[in-house]
């Protein structure tokens, strides 16, 4: 990897660590290769930790089942899709997260993963 490389991959996580709402990547294993700070806020770990990992290692496993099936209803429809969930932090918060789940396809065309936002519209709740 060259110098330029390095800088472009440090600024793109500079930048995406700078971002209040959760951002991560995951490729078609479900397995998380990128995620930003507020995403290893939501699950209490350092996101270094976190890269290699799926949702079954991470999260009980009624929300990592019910985190797989929509991705994979999204990756089957291959049209980014938008739901609003319930979240637990680990310090004993509940919010009320609007997710967007899009596919991620390679120059070629080829679909190799998602990325996903989650927004905390807690407010909204009331």
């Amino acid at each position: 990897m060259n110098d330029h490389t390095t800088d472009d991959a440090l600024m793109t996580q500079a930048v995406l660590d700078s971002i209040p709402d959760v951002i991560f990547y995951k490729d078609l294993d479900g397995v998380y290769r990128r995620g930003n700070k507020a995403w290893g806020e939501l699950v209490g770990r350092p996101v270094a930790t976190l890269l290699g990992k799926t949702d079954f290692e991470l999260f009980p496993q009624d929300v990592a089942t019910s985190f797989r099936e929509q991705d994979l209803a999204m990756l089957r429809s291959r049209q980014s899709q938008r739901n609003d969930e319930w979240l637990d932090y680990p310090d004993g918060r509940r919010v009320l997260v609007e997710t967007l789940k899009a596919p991620v396809f390679d120059r070629d065309g080829t679909l190799i993963g998602l990325v996903g936002v989650c927004r905390d519209i807690t407010q909204r709740a009331g």
